[in-house]
């Protein structure tokens, strides 16, 4: 059995570039799929079958030149304005593979507390309702805790999180809120309909029990 931390695969193919590779590999491939943060690793090289250029040598900057308008057609027209900007390959290039494990841990637990309130915000019919019982609920609602409304509560928030997770909700967050307002809303569509099959579902086996007594009464 592997470890979270260990290095269950075999000698020679980790990547030191990719902050994942010395994860699980059952807990890395839940990663990747997860969390909407992904690791940056270096485009492969394309074999050639001619000889290899050799490449110029690129041009250093001189030690008064910013490295980010280095390659700018304005120079240092606009040093102060090029100041406040970092581009995100640099950032991600300054960063150790720690570091960027711990931006992907972080991204995940961020994308699933935004799961989390999705979920709850779809349930707010239950959570009204478990709410009225408390406040206003009979006696044989109260002795019982509340414990139908409860569990109501609790199967819509566990299905729901289940619907937004397969459905890859803020699982981009470059792309545009509207495609996860959509995902959101769908996820709701879904459950409910599922609410009324096992409503029809129930009706049906409370008919078949209605026939069954009236048959054994005859």
């Amino acid at each position: 059995m592997g470890w979270f931390w260990g290095s269950s695969s075999p000698k020679g193919t980790d990547n030191p570039s990719n902050p994942l590779s010395h994860l699980d590999p059952a807990l890395r491939d839940f990663l990747l799929k997860e969390s909407p943060l992904k690791p940056s690793s270096p485009p492969p090289l394309q074999p050639s079958d001619g000889p290899t250029p050799t490449p110029a040598a690129p041009e250093t900057p001189s030690p008064t030149q910013n490295p980010r308008t280095a390659n700018s057609p304005y120079g240092d027209r606009y040093a102060d304005i090029w100041a406040q900007y970092t581009p995100q390959g640099f950032t991600q290039a300054s960063k150790s593979s720690q570091e960027q494990l711990a931006d992907i841990l972080q991204a995940y637990k961020y994308r699933k507390s935004l799961i989390a309130r999705a979920a709850l915000e779809n349930c707010v019919g239950e959570q009204s309702a478990l709410h009225e019982c408390y406040r206003h609920g009979g006696f044989a609602q109260k002795a019982r805790g509340c414990g139908v409304e409860k569990g109501q509560l609790q199967d819509c928030y566990t299905t729901q999180t289940k619907f937004l997770q397969a459905m890859g909700y803020m699982s981009d967050f470059a792309r545009s809120a509207e495609v996860d307002e959509r995902i959101q809303m769908h996820a709701d569509k879904l459950y409910q309909e599922q609410v009324r099959q096992d409503e029809l579902a129930e009706e049906e086996k409370r008919a078949e029990r209605t026939a069954r007594e009236r048959k054994r009464k005859s």
